[in-house]
């Protein structure tokens, strides 16, 4: 069923600014109604790309790519909130998540860059089933998962730490339970590759499993130590909330973005800087209120500090909206647009749950999730940004004087699906 309602869209486009990715068409003029009904009753998508016949334009601007075959994703059971994280090469590690059966999942695959997945057979002490497992991956390629639900309905406060040469887990929950930490599920989860220290906020569980969190923890690997920042950091200040992760952006900081909270769907956007360990509201500086809130979508930061928002889904009174658009915040403009790239189609839209950054090729990778009917997904897909290697010689980063970017509404589904914690 198609959306009847569409918002106020100009026409009027623009090319990127020149700059570090001067390669991002942007989709002008977008106003999104500000009331949450507005959001709901469904949203367009603006699809631009260069014009056709220009000799290699497309080849100058990022793209999406189904890479399921070429990474031999139809092996991997497919599935939802899921965990899934890259390590500073570019491997990816994928972790659990709920079945197309809904059987919760225990298996942990790897995917080596450029390669095909394999499901990874690991001793030790391994975590059980978990939905909404998050994972984060240090340096030197372990694996770091906290949380989710378990098969028995209960919230966890796992913690494990896979040591990726021994192929052995580690259960580092007591260590969490010393520290005072409440289990708790959609919750954030992120290393920051400028300290290695691993982060944890909010989400919902505590000893009933239903209570809204914000507190804010900080895991010293080297240590081997939590140690609570809530007070200190001015994550009070942040409502309590279920959201999917937070993203690390490379410079010290992380992004915080949307989920639900106490009074329903959020579009706020927070940056802790762990220079002076300070959370900021960065919603009205940077016109986030434009971005329609949402909750399950996919989240990342690229290389040059910018954060992506992919679909995602808007709660409603039978169950929930997927959403098709995907947005990208301008780290060094401070600015939100939304984008949309040759090859987005086959993605969105979608409740992803997931994406992760491959710095080695300057890409976001994606895998499975919820289609629009509820199914679950084992596709993969990769956005490949377009940044040239660093040995290679730059591409032209602005089209013929003569291209001019064209435009095809793409109206996606409003699509009313039931999903169950």
């Amino acid at each position: 069923m198609l959306s009847p309602y569409l918002p106020r869209i100009s026409r009027t486009f623009r090319l990127a600014p020149q700059g570090k990715r001067p390669h991002h068409w942007h989709v002008g003029g977008v106003r999104p109604s500000a009331a949450l009904v507005g959001v709901v009753l469904g949203l367009s998508l603006l699809v631009v790309q260069p014009a056709q016949g220009t000799p290699g334009a497309a080849d100058n601007y990022p793209r999406w790519r189904d890479v399921s075959a070429e990474t031999g994703s139809a092996a991997v059971p497919a599935r939802t909130q899921h965990g899934l994280a890259t390590d500073p090469a570019g491997n990816a590690y994928l972790y659990g998540g709920a079945g197309a059966d809904r059987v919760f999942l225990d298996d942990l695959w790897y995917l080596p860059l450029g390669g095909k997945w394999e499901q990874v057979s690991a001793g030790g002490q391994p975590p059980p089933p978990l939905v909404e497992p998050h994972l984060a991956v240090d340096a030197r390629g372990d694996v770091w998962l906290f949380g989710g639900l378990a098969a028995t309905g209960q919230v966890m406060a796992s913690f494990y730490r896979f040591d990726a040469g021994a192929r052995s887990w580690t259960d580092l929950t007591p260590s969490t339970w010393d520290a005072g930490i409440a289990a708790r599920q959609d919750h954030g989860w992120e290393l920051d590759p400028v300290s290695g220290d691993l982060y944890l906020f909010g989400g919902i569980g505590g000893t009933t499993g239903t209570r809204l969190l914000n507190d804010f923890w900080r895991y010293d690997v080297d240590a081997g130590r939590w140690e609570e920042l809530s007070a200190g950091s001015g994550s009070d200040a942040i409502s309590p909330r279920e959201l999917y992760d937070v993203s690390a952006d490379g410079r010290g900081g992380l992004y915080l973005f949307g989920g639900v909270g106490p009074w329903g769907v959020l579009n706020d956007f927070w940056r802790y800087d762990a220079g002076d360990a300070t959370w900021r509201d960065l919603t009205a500086a940077t016109g986030a209120a434009t971005v329609p809130g949402r909750h399950y979508y996919g989240q990342a930061c690229d290389a040059d500090g910018d954060f992506y928002v992919l679909g995602g889904y808007a709660p409603a009174i039978e169950g929930a909206i997927v959403l098709g658009d995907f947005w990208r915040y301008d780290a060094d403009a401070r600015s939100w647009s939304q984008i949309a790239y040759p090859g987005q189609g086959g993605v969105l839209p979608r409740i992803p749950y997931v994406l992760a950054y491959q710095g080695a090729t300057d890409s976001l990778l994606t895998f499975g999730g919820a289609d629009p009917t509820g199914r679950a997904l084992n596709d993969a897909w990769v956005l490949e940004l377009g940044h040239p290697p660093p040995t290679a010689t730059p591409r032209p980063s602005t089209p013929s004087p003569t291209a001019e970017p064209t435009a095809t509404p793409t109206p996606f589904p409003r699509v009313l699906i039931p999903l169950a914690h």
